[in-house]
């Protein structure tokens, strides 16, 4: 399993008691029922997953999955969807499924409903939320996703400052051909191409490419 990333900063939460942390036989209950919840849902959504990936609807007389789980009570069908979606995503990042069962699905579902760009991030934001309120872990998520966002701007200021040199680049050697007269087949070395162009620019010309 990776390490909680270092640079994600855990926002303490000031003048809240978590009910997690009661010590009372109660809370205990409580809390065991709100696992065996957890336990429940993912554990339906890795089901859901296996009959629509095997196809297995068809051996039980539907037409389509979308069929076979609107035959099904207790959750809409678009809920239904949404647990294989999740148990996709589980399966994908690698992370072991009895390992979260005592995150809660409220913040499960806050964490795999990341953008795809964001979800290499799903093992930290889980180490997190195990000890941290929805609140610290939407913190949390606001950090990655802001930063993430000026790394995405950042790339392509890159990407637009090198195509512009590039383009420079291109002018200043054609302008290098025309004063000393070569052709296109003949390779120009960087150098050249910079003291041809600075001459140029000392003749005071027009001081520029």
């Amino acid at each position: 399993m990776e390490e909680v990333n270092k640079n994600i900063a855990i926002i303490p939460v000031i003048n809240s008691v978590s009910i997690l942390n009661i010590n009372d036989p109660l809370q205990d209950r409580i809390n065991e029922v709100l696992n065996s919840l957890t336990r429940s849902k993912i554990e339906l959504a890795f089901l859901l997953k296996e009959v629509h990936e095997g196809r297995k609807w068809k051996n039980w007389g539907f037409r389509t999955f979308s069929s076979y789980i609107e035959s099904l009570s207790h959750h809409s069908h678009s809920t239904y969807f949404k647990y294989v979606k999740i148990a996709r995503i589980i399966a994908k990042s690698g992370y072991n499924p009895t390992g979260l069962h005592d995150i809660g699905f409220n913040k499960l579902e806050r964490i795999l409903s990341l953008s795809p760009e964001l979800q290499k991030h799903i093992s930290n934001l889980i180490e997190i939320a195990k000890s941290n309120p929805l609140k610290v872990l939407e913190s949390n998520i606001d950090i990655i996703e802001k930063k993430t966002h000026i790394e995405k701007d950042n790339k392509i200021i890159f990407i637009k400052f090198n195509e512009t040199l590039d383009a420079l680049w291109t002018v200043a050697e054609n302008k290098t051909r025309r004063i000393i007269g070569a052709s296109r087949d003949v390779h120009i070395p960087k150098k050249v191409i910079l003291e041809a162009c600075l001459a140029e620019f000392v003749q005071g010309e027009d001081g520029t490419l």
